[in-house]
């Protein structure tokens, strides 16, 4: 298509039907969607590659496992520690 023709048919030719045009900018996304960020690609690759790698670990030493686990009680323990101290301490 030649740059200053118009086109002979479709929507944009029709002028009683402007509803039916839609411009979509691909560097702004849809109007009213949120933009996606500019780093998400790589983080992603991140996130996957690091996953893949604590599930080769996890194969290799069944050991990490009960420690994960511990560690995850061990942590929710504390928060709800702290949570209990901190309604605590505002109540007098």
């Amino acid at each position: 298509m030649l740059a200053g023709r118009r086109p002979e048919f479709g929507p944009a030719a029709d002028p009683s039907t402007p509803h039916l045009r839609m411009d979509i900018n691909l560097n702004r996304g849809m109007p009213g969607m949120p933009q996606l960020p500019t780093q998400l690609p790589t983080l992603l690759l991140i996130l996957g590659s690091g996953a893949i790698f604590f599930g080769l670990m996890l194969l290799w030493n069944e050991w990490l496992l009960r420690y994960l686990v511990a560690g995850v009680f061990l942590l929710i323990g504390a928060l709800l520690l702290l949570t209990g101290l901190r309604a605590k301490k505002m109540l007098g």
